[in-house]
């Protein structure tokens, strides 16, 4: 099924967001929120509903719902203040409000599920071990008594809430906060404390208004792979911490993982290890396509 709106057509049978004729990047959940709002556009979609079909009935924050939701509303050029496409209905769910055209799509011919990956130059070594995430504190910008305590606590906090996870390694505070966000060398990092990703940021106080910006790196390439800007009063300013901690996890969450399957892409089939193959099944999984999910079989087996 194509459903078109406006300038953009999601593709299920692809599972692609288009604009145009250039696929639009966007997350695998905010990509399923927008595929369940579609299919259900003629009535709400509440939050239960949309943690048990995106999350599998998991328990997440509602911190973590509103991260995928702008996700998925700046991926089809909406906001929470226009709400143009998706709309809020405060304290049950959201609806889809935008017109759209449903187009049935054609069949196509049936492709083989062996695993057959591009092969270039071998570059990522050491791709069997977590990856590895270092948690700089952030600058301060002025000389204001809270931006500064915010430019340490949320790095120490984010570095608490890491070390919970199993899939990744974070590197301990007293390591990684030798180190400043500024003149942060992300090669020196990757030697110095074997992380292949960086997260830096800069908090700034203006009036009663924090500023807080965040950006994720790969220390291999230098590429930034997630950034996000917050701006909030600072009257409550513990709210405002858990706030932007629980976004930053869930992005971390999301955008390590695609850059990691990324990753596993660029090597041979015979190099394979269970890292690669793992992320590589797990994007194939979000195709949820019977093609993609028998490849997705077939590379966890492999793992």
């Amino acid at each position: 099924m194509i459903y078109h709106f406006g300038e953009f057509r999601l593709d299920t049978s692809r599972e692609e967001l288009f604009c145009g004729t250039e696929v639009v990047d966007i997350e695998p959940l905010a990509l399923s929120i927008l595929k369940l709002l579609l299919e259900n556009r003629d009535r709400l979609v509440t939050k239960t509903e949309i943690f048990d079909a995106v999350w599998n009935g998991r328990i997440v924050t509602e911190a973590a719902l509103s991260t995928c939701i702008k996700s998925a509303r700046r991926a089809v050029d909406d906001t929470g203040n226009k709400q143009a496409v998706v709309k809020t209905v405060h304290g049950k769910g959201f609806r889809w409000v935008a017109p759209v055209r449903v187009e049935e799509r054609s069949a196509e011919p049936v492709q083989s599920a062996e695993v057959d990956l591009d092969v270039t130059e071998e570059q990522w070594i050491e791709a069997s071990r977590r990856p590895t995430v270092a948690i700089l504190p952030f600058d301060v910008i002025g000389v204001d008594p809270i931006a500064t305590t915010l430019g340490q606590a949320i790095p120490h906090e984010l570095i608490a809430e890491i070390s919970r996870l199993r899939w990744i390694a974070v590197i301990a505070r007293g390591s990684s906060f030798r180190f400043r966000s500024a003149q942060a060398d992300l090669s020196e990092i990757r030697q110095k404390l074997g992380a292949r990703y960086c997260l830096t940021g800069c908090v700034e106080v203006i009036g009663q208004h924090a500023n807080v910006s965040v950006e994720l790196s790969d220390t291999i390439d230098g590429d930034v792979i997630w950034a996000d800007f917050f701006k909030a009063s600072i009257e409550d300013i513990h709210s405002v911490r858990e706030t932007i901690v629980a976004q930053v996890i869930f992005a971390i969450e999301v955008q390590i993982p695609l850059s990691e399957a990324a990753k596993a892409r660029l090597r041979s089939p015979e190099n394979i290890d269970v890292w690669a193959a793992y992320h590589l099944g797990l994007q194939s999984l979000y195709h949820f396509d019977k093609n993609e999910n028998d490849r997705a079989i077939a590379l966890f087996d492999k793992a």
